[in-house]
């Protein structure tokens, strides 16, 4: 071959490379353009769901503190807490199946439908039931989540539980006793627009703290694979019980964290504490992780 012929082969060569519609570059620009909606569609999320974790709520004879650590950017549990003109106070921590971008939005839905249902005059079983049958009717293939509702009612020492497939909390007394509160436990809110759920009333004594909490916490394993379990959850409680609510949270946290190494999975905690009346007004706290690291 000439020198000509050589220099013509490798020029064709590099005109097919850089032409417009090479295979390579059309590849390149298809996945810019994937890439620019998947960061506009993050950032949307993303927005939505700071917009629902902050929140604040007070009481003169209740203290709140939920603290929720997503595994990645965006986060599939929730919480949330309200308080109604009569003085009772609604509260709910669940979590979404999967994670990544369609969890979000799946988590944001299920956020939205429980301020709409957690009506005063509605009982928590048919709030539960309310959003689990539009969730279901919307037929979305592989999303569902469970879902703790509660009414704590001050006035009269007790707390009203449902739970949609999710953990039942923890019972601190006083006195540093611990228990793990029993009740009937129904399907994840999505699955069946048929399912009904049960509630159950537990009384409660001043200073009673109900510690709530996503599976994430529970489920976190060590470099032996051993899972912390709900037994050493509640070894920790017993142990830490007593400290006001923010450190006992925060306590709680660190040290599953310290147990596996590393987040596995997203992780929340609530918890709610009866106070006498006319006690130091209580708050809800939540803590977001906001580093941006990639979604699954």
């Amino acid at each position: 071959m000439t020198i000509f012929n050589l220099k013509m082969s490798m020029l064709h060569g590099l005109s097919r490379i850089f032409h417009p519609k090479a295979p390579n570059v059309e590849n390149g620009r298809k996945k810019i353009r994937h890439d620019v909606r998947n960061t506009r569609r993050r950032a949307r999320a993303a927005e939505i769901q700071d917009q629902a974790a902050r929140e604040v709520v007070e009481g003169t004879s209740f203290q709140t503190v939920a603290r929720t650590e997503p595994l990645r950017y965006f986060n599939g549990d929730f919480y949330g807490v309200h308080q109604y003109e009569d003085g009772r106070v609604a509260f709910y921590i669940g979590d979404v199946s999967g994670h990544g971008i369609p969890a979000a939005f799946y988590q944001t839905s299920c956020l939205t439908l429980l301020r709409q249902c957690a009506r005063q005059d509605c009982l928590p079983s048919e709030a539960v039931e309310e959003v689990n049958s539009i969730l279901a009717a919307r037929l979305e293939e592989n999303r569902f989540a469970t879902l703790l509702y509660g009414i704590l009612d001050p006035r009269h020492s007790s707390v009203t539980l449902v739970s949609a497939g999710h953990p039942l909390p923890f019972l601190i007394a006083p006195d540093g006793k611990v228990r793990k509160l029993e009740s009937l436990i129904g399907l994840p809110v999505g699955l069946s627009t048929e399912q009904r759920y049960g509630r159950r009333v537990y009384p409660l004594s001043v200073g009673d703290t109900l510690f709530c909490y996503s599976d994430g916490l529970v489920e976190a394993r060590n470099r032996a694979r051993a899972f912390f379990g709900e037994g050493g959850l509640e070894n920790l409680l017993i142990e830490h019980g007593y400290l006001p609510l923010d450190e006992l949270v925060e306590t709680v946290m660190s040290e599953i964290l310290g147990f596996s190494g590393r987040r596995q999975d997203d992780q929340t905690a609530l918890a709610l504490r009866l106070a006498a009346e006319g006690s130091e007004t209580g708050k809800l706290e939540s803590s977001l992780l906001s580093q941006a690291v990639a979604c699954a």
